[in-house]
């Protein structure tokens, strides 16, 4: 960011009714603290990555407008300490498959670890985290199986790597 300021960068993990995912996402669309929306499959239905100009701003938004939208059932916020690689952003028009990946790492590893895994073409985003997790990735690769065969091959070889969660990308509105 070229901002003099300093902004406050965090992802959102929301839970929904299942019915309201479409709705919910079409409705976050007109958010403009949200930077990115993806629609997920499994525990979480959401991704958000929120850009605000400080902790308390964030909280505002969380308080003022995300936690009042009918049909969300709960909400996880990480919040990112540092962004060690950030890919194009680019979503449309590709056919290339796409997961988030959160880590956990060896106590004193995170900075190790995101240093790996930005060497590797198929991570476009390395984040480091405060929280329940020490990094969160994006993944991308032309097909499932790419990605499959990437995961079980590269970031599974990461001796530091102590747990992770995958959040497979269904859509993005």
């Amino acid at each position: 960011m070229n901002d003099s300021k300093e902004k406050f960068e965090a992802f959102i993990l929301v839970t929904l009714e299942p019915s309201m995912i479409k709705k919910t996402s079409q409705y976050l669309l007109d958010q403009d603290k949200i930077k990115n929306i993806h629609e997920l499959y499994g525990q979480y239905d959401i991704l958000l990555k929120v850009v605000a100009d400080s902790a308390a701003d964030l909280d505002d938004f969380c308080e003022q407008k995300l936690r009042h939208i009918a049909g969300i059932k709960g909400t996880e916020t990480l919040i990112v300490s540092q962004v060690v690689k950030e890919g194009d952003n680019k979503t449309t028009g590709t056919n290339e498959s796409e997961i988030y990946m959160l880590i956990n790492t060896k106590y004193g590893k995170k900075r190790k670890v995101s240093q790996k895994l930005a060497k590797f073409h198929q991570v476009e985003r390395v984040h480091e985290l405060y929280g329940q997790f020490d990094i969160l990735i994006k993944i991308k690769e032309a097909t499932n199986k790419a990605i499959e065969d990437f995961i079980q091959k590269s970031i599974r070889s990461i001796g530091e790597i102590e747990d992770t969660e995958t959040l497979v990308v269904a859509d993005v509105p």
